[in-house]
């Protein structure tokens, strides 16, 4: 997963989110997406604690996921001493969207 949120991204709805992730992923010929909750609470805290670096921290940053919550995309990050912040329906201004590559399946044949 990307170590923060796409340029351009903070603030933005999510439909124009997932266009600029569309964007990233044609422009450079790789599977980008936008993440699951899942999958970005886990990047986020594998990254800390293998590097000790604390990603989504410092300003305050949220990626948008797929996950809807009460008709509200699920944010994480916010990554302080305390913890990584899981929520929905948050301040657009500290929400961008963060993304994650996905590997194509291998086709033999």
């Amino acid at each position: 997963m990307s170590k923060d949120v796409l340029n351009g991204s903070r603030g933005e709805d999510f439909k124009k989110q997932q266009e600029m992730v569309v964007e990233l992923s044609q422009n450079a010929n790789d599977n980008w997406e936008v993440p699951t909750a899942l999958e970005a609470a886990v990047s986020i805290l594998t990254h800390q604690i293998r590097s000790g670096e604390s990603l989504f921290s410092n300003p305050p940053t949220y990626t948008r996921c797929l996950d809807v919550f009460e008709n509200c995309q699920v944010v994480v990050g916010g990554f302080v001493p305390s913890g990584l912040s899981v929520d929905s329906c948050y301040d657009q201004n500290d929400i961008g969207v963060a993304v994650l590559r996905k590997f194509r399946p291998l086709v033999i044949g």
